[in-house]
């Protein structure tokens, strides 16, 4: 049997996009679900939102520094022809 996590609050909901926490806005409803140890919540639930939130801002923060360099095509060793090898 699967459990569908409950939404957040509305208050919840207005402050986490008013912080730009759009990762712990996405994840926070499926952590509280499984969360279980009353004494744990707050600690291992708030470390949890905060390592994924910190996590998705360095990926969006690598992303755009790639953007903004305009470097004209992202190459990798695989997509390299043999000639430029050479």
């Amino acid at each position: 049997m699967t459990t569908t996590a409950p939404p957040l609050s509305a208050e919840l909901e207005v402050g986490l996009r008013r912080l730009k926490l759009s990762t712990v806005r996405r994840l926070a409803p499926e952590l509280m679900l499984t969360a279980q140890d009353p004494a744990l919540v707050a600690r291992g639930l708030l470390a949890s939102l905060i390592e994924a939130e910190v996590g998705a801002r360095d990926a969006s923060n690598a992303a755009a520094r790639l953007k903004a360099a305009n470097f004209p095509v992202k190459k990798t060793p695989g997509t390299q022809s043999a000639a430029v090898l050479v």
